[in-house]
C-alpha cells in the first residue's frame, strides 16, 4: 500500500491570541479606590501601573492628599514656620508643598539624596521599631494590666490588621489584647459591645465573665452602642464589616470649580456565632472587610487602632486552641 505523505505548510496569518482585558475597568471608580486604600505603597503602584483603570481612578488630588496623611506622616514635619496660623489656608499650603516637593521627587526617581525628607522618614521608622517593642513587653491600652498574661499570647497569630477608616491626624491610639487568659476562661459568659461615634464603629468592649477589655472610644453612651450577648459555650465565629464612603463636595473659590473629598469609616457590621446566629448593627451597604479565622483556628484576641473618635484598622488573633464548635 502506497503511503501519503501530506506536508502542512504554517498559515501565514496566524490569529493573533485574544489578549485579556483590563479586569479593573468596569467596576465603579469608588471600588477601585477603596480596594487602592488598602493596598501598601509598593503594591498600589504595581497596581497602578498594571490598570490602566485604577490608574486613572486614582489621580485625584483627594486621593493623594488622603495617602500622604496615612503612609508619611512624618511629611508634615518637612513644613517649618514660625507663624501660628500659617496652616489657616490648606489648600494655599498644600499647593505650596507640591511646589517644594517637585525637585525632590525628580530626585528620589533618579536615586540621589533627598535632604530633609530621608531624615524624617528614619526618625519616623525608628519611633515606629521602639513602639512595636515596647508594645511586645506592655500592653497599649491603659485598662489592661500587665500581671495578666494570656496563655494564648505566644502561639497566637494575627494575619492582618486591615485599614478601615481615615484619619487627619497623624498621631492615634492603639491596644493589643487578648480576650482569655487561660483555656476555662472561654467557657464563661461573654458578650461583645460596640460603639459607635457620628456613624461610624467608635469603639469594641468585650465583657468575659466579670473582666471587661475596652478598644478604641468606649466612652459614648449605652444608648449609642449595640451588643451580643452569649452563653457560655457561644462565641464569635467571625465578623463582615461595612465600610461606607461619605463624599463631600465643596467650592473651591480660587478655580471656581467643584472638588469632592472621600470619607471611609466602618459603618455597619454582622456579627456569625458559633450557634448560627446573626446579628446585624449599623448600615448594611458598603464595601465589607472579612474578619474571619483560618479553619480550625477560633478568635483568641484583638488589636485596633483608634483616631479622632473612631476604630481606624482593626484585626483579630487566631488560635488553633480557640473556640470552633458550639
Amino acid at each position: 500500500m502506497r503511503r501519503i505523505i501530506v506536508f502542512k505548510t504554517p498559515n501565514p496569518n496566524p490569529k493573533p491570541q485574544k489578549q485579556q482585558g483590563d479586569l479593573f475597568q468596569n467596576l465603579p471608580e469608588e471600588l477601585m479606590m477603596a480596594i487602592a486604600d488598602f493596598l501598601p505603597e509598593k503594591e498600589l503602584v504595581s497596581l497602578m501601573l498594571a490598570s490602566r483603570a485604577t490608574y486613572g481612578a486614582t489621580r485625584s488630588q483627594s486621593f493623594w492628599k488622603r495617602r500622604l496623611r496615612l503612609d508619611a506622616p512624618w511629611y508634615w514635619e518637612a513644613i517649618s514656620t514660625s507663624s501660628p496660623d500659617a496652616f489657616a489656608n490648606y489648600e494655599q499650603e498644600y499647593q505650596k508643598i507640591m511646589m517644594q516637593a517637585r525637585r525632590p521627587v525628580e530626585l528620589a526617581k533618579r536615586n540621589q539624596h533627598v535632604s530633609g525628607l530621608a531624615n524624617r522618614r528614619r526618625v519616623w521608622q525608628a519611633s515606629q521599631e521602639a513602639l512595636k517593642m515596647y508594645a511586645e513587653l506592655c500592653p497599649l491600652d491603659p485598662n489592661a494590666t500587665t500581671e495578666s498574661i494570656s496563655e494564648f499570647r505566644e502561639e497566637a497569630c494575627s494575619h492582618y490588621f486591615a485599614r478601615v477608616a481615615d484619619q487627619k491626624e497623624s498621631g492615634h491610639g492603639a491596644s493589643v489584647q487578648f480576650f482569655f487568659q487561660t483555656a476555662a476562661d472561654m467557657h464563661m459568659e461573654k458578650s461583645v459591645r460596640f460603639f459607635w461615634t457620628n456613624k461610624a464603629l467608635g469603639g469594641i468592649s468585650v465583657r468575659v465573665g466579670d473582666s471587661v477589655l475596652s478598644f478604641g472610644n468606649c466612652s459614648t453612651p449605652e444608648e449609642a452602642s449595640n451588643v451580643v450577648e452569649l452563653s457560655a459555650d457561644d462565641w464569635l465565629e467571625k465578623i463582615i464589616l461595612n465600610i461606607s464612603i461619605d463624599s463631600h463636595s465643596w467650592q473651591d473659590p480660587r478655580y471656581n470649580t467643584t472638588k469632592i473629598t472621600h470619607d471611609h469609616f466602618v459603618s455597619g457590621l454582622t456579627c456569625y456565632t458559633l450557634s448560627g446566629k446573626e446579628y446585624h448593627f449599623g448600615e448594611s451597604s458598603g464595601c465589607k472587610r472579612l474578619l474571619e479565622p483560618r479553619p480550625g483556628h477560633g478568635i483568641v484576641g484583638m488589636r485596633t487602632d483608634w483616631a479622632e473618635g473612631r476604630i481606624t484598622r482593626i484585626g483579630i488573633f487566631e488560635h488553633a486552641a480557640g473556640l470552633t464548635t458550639f
